[in-house]
């Protein structure tokens, strides 16, 4: 027969144990809830940034766009005024201007077309 102090001790030792293990059983429950929310609120505000990146991104190229667009413009109406120049008689610099200009302008149009057939 166990002695009475004995069945008392380990009655306490088996419900301690008990304890800590609800104890450990509750607190890996909570750090997966806790994980999961965390990796959830981390995406949120990735998705969110990247958002913000796509949106700045779109606003950068739309401006890319209108000063290509400008400098296209640019440099066609400064063809026009040395092909002006060269009409009043000028040459010299103006003709290498003009060839340097067309030149210029037939590669642009020659790497567009490249890029559209890619």
């Amino acid at each position: 027969m166990i002695p009475e102090w004995m069945q008392i001790l380990l009655a306490w030792i088996t419900a301690v144990g008990s304890i800590i293990g609800f104890t450990a059983m509750c607190f890996n429950y909570l750090k997966r809830k806790l994980e999961k929310w965390i990796i959830t609120e981390v995406i949120t505000q990735v998705e969110k940034r990247m958002d913000k990146i796509e949106g700045w991104i779109k606003s950068q190229q739309e401006d890319i766009d209108t000063l290509f667009d400008e400098k296209l413009l640019i440099i066609t109406s400064l063809q026009a005024v040395l092909h002006g120049m060269k009409a009043q008689g000028q040459n010299g610099p103006i003709t290498k201007g003009i060839t340097d200009i067309e030149q210029y302008l037939l590669n642009k149009s020659a790497k567009q077309r490249s890029k559209m057939d890619k």
